[in-house]
């Protein structure tokens, strides 16, 4: 048995998605981390549903997840979805560190067609620039986009410790397990959610870029919907069971590939232009390595598709790397590639991220 080693407070840890939610439990072991908990529930977040029965579907999942996992710390840290936070990195001139915090709000404020009051904001200097400057990273998010993330939350009777930005928590993760690499690579973490697809970009081993894109999973599901009649259920089992990315031989793709890869085409349009937006910031560069993680990832065949279209490498992001899992987080081996966010959540818990 791993000897753990002391670590923070405990803290309830949560990724709430578009439609799943993950909780987990993280405990830093002598070599590394161990997994202890870990849970999956997945609701029905039809967008043709009202609002307020997609709330009460999400609600239900979380209470019936806390139910089984008996967690029953209060303090939670969860994560929100990148489209709604306000996020960039800047280089800033050398001042005196305590100015830093100052220009950073006149950033914000520049940037964001809100009142401060609005909005709640962060930064964090990434490195320090040849010229004695700063690198900064900065996000802000408004305060009543926040509340309504939070609702479930209070609904469950549970408090917040930390709001995160999901994609840049299953970067910390990725980061953490090597999935990046070192050297002079330049490469992106692209999550395809439900609802959106996120995509993050680091370069010779730093942050540099992140940008989500208003194209997801349930974009194919529609798709399929449309194109066979089915429900929106039926239609997302569909896309699980038997759905693939198109593997170019038409005979063998038939209708569903054809409809597949209409919105896939979409999606690679929008990573392409993104890469190329990228490239000509400056400290930006061409991407030369792609690593896939989210429920998308699991789409069959789509390793090779984006690989092909893209022209670059792609893999699947292996975030159990060096990671030791105990008996109650097994069922994180069924799809590992989709415990990125919750696990970058988790690792405020034990380390600084």
């Amino acid at each position: 048995m791993a000897a753990v080693v002391r670590r923070r407070k405990k803290r309830l840890i949560l990724d709430i998605g578009s439609s799943s939610i993950r909780l987990c439990e993280l405990a830093r072991v002598k070599n590394g981390y161990q997994l202890t908990k870990y849970y999956q529930r997945d609701f029905n977040a039809d967008p043709a549903l009202p609002e307020a029965e997609r709330k009460e579907n999400r609600t239900k999942a979380l209470l019936s997840l806390l139910k089984e996992s008996k967690v029953r710390t209060r303090k939670t840290i969860f994560g929100v979805p990148g489209q709604s936070v306000f996020t960039r990195t800047r280089p800033l001139p050398p001042v005196p560190e305590y100015k830093v915090s100052q220009i950073v709000r006149y950033e914000i404020q520049q940037q964001i067609p809100f009142s401060l009051d609005q909005i709640a904001m962060d930064y964090q200097i990434l490195d320090r620039t040849t010229a004695g400057g700063y690198e900064v990273m900065m996000a802000a998010i408004k305060v009543d986009v926040v509340d309504k993330h939070v609702d479930v939350l209070h609904a469950a009777k549970r408090a917040i410790d930390t709001v995160d930005v999901a994609p840049l928590a299953a970067y910390n993760w990725l980061k953490r397990v090597g999935v990046f690499g070192s050297g002079n690579d330049c490469v992106a973490m692209i999550d395809l959610g439900a609802t959106t697809t996120d995509i993050v970009i680091e370069r010779e081993g730093q942050f540099r870029f992140t940008r989500p894109l208003n194209i997801g999973g349930n974009d194919v599901t529609k798709a399929i919907a449309a194109a066979f009649g089915f429900n929106f259920s039926d239609a997302e089992r569909a896309k699980r069971e038997r759905g693939f990315a198109p593997t170019g031989d038409p005979a063998r793709d038939g209708k569903a590939g054809e409809v597949i890869g209409q919105v896939l085409q979409r999606l690679v349009g929008e990573i392409m232009r993104s890469f190329s937006f990228f490239r000509s910031q400056p400290g930006g560069g061409q991407v030369n390595r792609v690593v896939l993680c989210g429920g998308g990832a699991r789409l069959k065949n789509i390793v090779p598709y984006l690989q092909s279209r893209l022209g670059v490498e792609v893999r699947l992001a292996q975030p159990l790397a060096g990671v030791q899992v105990g008996a109650a987080a097994q069922s994180v081996n069924e799809a590992p590639e989709q415990a990125c966010v919750v696990l970058g959540l988790a690792l405020r818990c034990c380390e600084p991220v």
